[in-house]
């Protein structure tokens, strides 16, 4: 279990404070990510799938509108405003979960396909981050891939926080503006970090593949798409 900290709170009543607006172009169950496709057209995505950080099910409602029925699909996300929507507009063959990846237990089941959408970038500390793609390949099956963002979108990112302890100049306080104001916590990956991340990885096994897409500059995220192997190191 990852440790908690007081910005997953932050964080946590941000995504429930936006929801309010959640009706809006990017946040509707109807909006899709440019690298979405990018995955569709690699295969990655298998016949069960497990989405932290669902928010609405907005890639579930992707994947079926393009084709893509999963026989099994779990949605986990913190924001339970969120996963009531979700509930609301999908079956009951798709399951949806309010759960805290600091708090609550994760999940014992092995899926084919792990993806975590605009999640990294919430976690503070560098060990942290890379903790959590660690769990993320334990819900992996042999063969399957887990697919991380990583957010590489500097702009108006908001206030430093100190440069102290777990904190780095790519540390930010972001406030929204957009219908409603609000803060949350948020990590820039620079392209050392990103590098770092992926060295450590590799050393445990996995095979890499990556892309950079989304926002107006085609450039906003980085996709960090692993398949585990045999080779992959002892889970602990």
């Amino acid at each position: 279990m990852l440790e908690n900290d007081e910005f997953n709170e932050i964080n946590k009543n941000f995504y429930n404070k936006i929801f309010e607006v959640n009706n809006s172009s990017h946040l509707s169950i109807d909006a899709s990510w440019d690298g979405w496709a990018a995955l569709m057209r690699m295969e990655v995505v298998g016949k069960t799938v497990v989405d932290i950080g669902c928010g609405n099910g907005r890639f579930l409602n992707y994947l079926l509108k393009n084709g893509t029925k999963p026989s099994r699909f779990l949605g986990l996300d913190f924001a339970t405003k969120w996963i009531n929507q979700a509930k609301e507009f999908f079956d009951e063959r798709y399951v949806f979960e309010s759960w805290d990846m600091f708090n609550d237990k994760w999940p014992i089941e092995k899926f084919d396909t792990v993806v975590a959408f605009g999640v990294i970038h919430h976690i503070p500390d560098f060990q942290q981050r890379v903790d959590f793609i660690d769990e993320c390949g334990k819900l992996c099956v042999e063969g399957g891939y887990v697919v991380v963002t990583m957010w590489t979108g500097r702009s108006k990112l908001g206030k430093t926080l100190e440069t102290s302890g777990k904190f780095s100049g790519d540390d930010y306080i972001n406030t929204w503006k957009r219908g409603v104001e609000s803060e949350r916590f948020c990590h820039f990956f620079s392209d050392e970090e990103i590098l770092e991340v992926e060295e450590i990885l590799r050393a445990k096994g996995y095979k890499i593949e990556s892309f950079r897409s989304d926002g107006k500059s085609g450039k906003l995220n980085y996709y960090l798409i692993l398949q585990k192997t045999n080779g992959n190191s002892k889970e602990s």
